[in-house]
């Protein structure tokens, strides 16, 4: 489909030529009913006005297509991180609205037959979702995977080995920079560093753990890190976590790689009455952490851009059900390092895409 510069439109090209609309339109897309001659006139003027051809847009408003995004509540227990990720889908979405997309946007927790029924849904190109370890949903994502369907996981390991899952976003050096705080703050001070994550399945949890084991070995080589890994029942995990703190004489710090488990650690911390005395790094940001920054509870967090992690999740997905030969695209979004001084600016503006 041609696009025009400025306010140049179809009509000025009909006008221009004494022809119809659309002639002019099917001339300039191939769609015949015209002589050669008028389709060589169309295209010269075309060219005269600056008209450009633009395939996926043409595409776009061609064919019906429905994307699905099936993520956490927006308000639910794992808000601090995916309710920044809805903002920026609702934001793609809003400049796909002039197209035929249908987005399915359904706040789910773990529901095998929301997964299962997009299995006969009709004209599905591309399904948004998060990591899920039930095995009814990773079978029929994986089927939705084999009938051509690209799934895209956010902030989660990509579904290996697939076809069509070709994209990813990455947030990478968040272990670097958070050793680098560590650096600075412990001045090579003798202790040890706690690091907690989610579960040990998945390769997020692990490479991100790793990567900071190692980043710590060489920035902080007088502190020992020990891995927590919060799974299973919440509560019972807590107790389990504040039990291990209360526990650790020579701790001296901690580190936390996900939204809902800087919160976590935040209550802990402040329940033990220990505010102030461990540097304490989180992950994202969220206006519930702004009291623990107030009175120290939480030194820094690692920001993610969840906001523009949905933002380009929704555009990469559409781009490449237009075009399924897509080449594989990886987007690099880098970590930036949140104090108490910037904190509320963060959650106010949300960092926008």
């Amino acid at each position: 489909m041609y696009e025009g510069h400025g306010n140049i439109r179809l009509k000025d090209i009909a006008e221009n030529l004494n022809l119809s609309v659309g002639t002019v339109q099917k001339a300039l897309n191939n769609k015949g009913g015209y002589t050669a001659e008028t389709q060589k006139r169309v295209l010269s003027e075309a060219k005269r006005l600056g008209y450009m051809v633009n395939p996926a847009a043409s595409a776009l408003r061609r064919m019906p297509m429905k994307i699905a995004v099936l993520l956490p509540v927006r308000n639910g227990r794992r808000r601090f991180f995916f309710n920044s990720v809805w903002e920026g889908i609702f934001n793609a979405e809003k400049e796909f609205a002039v197209y035929n997309i249908t987005f399915l946007n359904r706040e789910v927790e773990q529901n095998a037959h929301e997964f299962e029924s997009l299995l006969e849904e009709e004209n599905l190109k591309g399904v948004i979702t998060n990591t899920h370890s039930e095995p009814q949903i990773q079978k029929a994502l994986k089927e939705l995977l084999y009938k051509g369907i690209p799934v895209y996981t956010i902030d989660g390991d990509p579904m290996e080995n697939m076809k069509n899952c070709n994209f990813k976003i990455t947030v990478p050096h968040q272990g670097d920079l958070a050793a680098d705080v560590f650096k600075n703050y412990l001045h090579q001070k003798v202790g040890t560093v706690l690091i907690i994550s989610g579960s040990k399945k998945t390769q997020r949890q692990t490479r991100r753990s790793l990567d900071f084991c190692n980043a710590m070995a060489k920035k902080c080589p007088n502190a020992s890190v020990l891995e927590f890994h919060m799974t299973g029942n919440a509560e019972n995990t807590q107790t389990i976590m504040k039990n291990l703190i209360e526990s650790m004489p020579d701790l001296i710090g901690i580190y936390s790689v996900s939204a809902l488990e800087t919160v976590e650690m935040c209550r802990i911390i402040r329940d033990l009455k220990r505010s102030g005395e461990l540097v304490t790094i989180g992950t994202d940001i969220h206006f519930d952490m702004l009291p623990y920054f107030e009175d120290d509870t939480l030194l820094s967090t690692i920001f993610q851009s969840p906001t523009v992690q949905g933002y380009q999740a929704t555009k990469l997905i559409v781009a490449q059900a237009i075009d399924p030969n897509k080449e594989p695209t990886e987007l690099i979004l880098p970590p930036s390092i949140v104090f108490k001084s910037v904190a509320e600016d963060f959650c106010s503006s949300r960092i926008q895409n």
